[in-house]
């Protein structure tokens, strides 16, 4: 698959979790952006000048921290999430 194709479909992912996903200017200590909670609801932040693949690994760190069997997922994209959740439920840290 295209990263530009992941990437659209990993925005469609979270828009169909209700994560609204944001490109702005962040600071260099948040950079290039991840998973945040704003008022009860869900936010990817994402630095806009951040390069596609990490742009994508931000968003498949955040999509894979939710259920998404009842959300349409490419079959490729689907195993990359599964992939990145067992990453994230293996790490030492609390992965955030």
């Amino acid at each position: 698959m295209k990263r530009e194709k992941m990437l659209e479909e990993l925005e469609q992912a979270a828009a169909a979790l209700q994560i609204k996903v944001i490109y702005e200017r962040l600071t260099p200590e948040a950079s290039p952006g991840g998973l945040c909670k704003v008022g009860g609801e869900y936010r990817i932040l994402i630095d806009r000048s951040t390069p596609l693949l990490e742009r994508l690994s931000v968003l498949l760190s955040a999509v894979a921290r939710f259920p998404t069997e009842e959300i349409f997922l490419s079959p490729e994209l689907r195993a990359a999430v599964a992939r990145r959740a067992t990453e994230l439920r293996s790490s030492p840290t609390d992965g955030q």
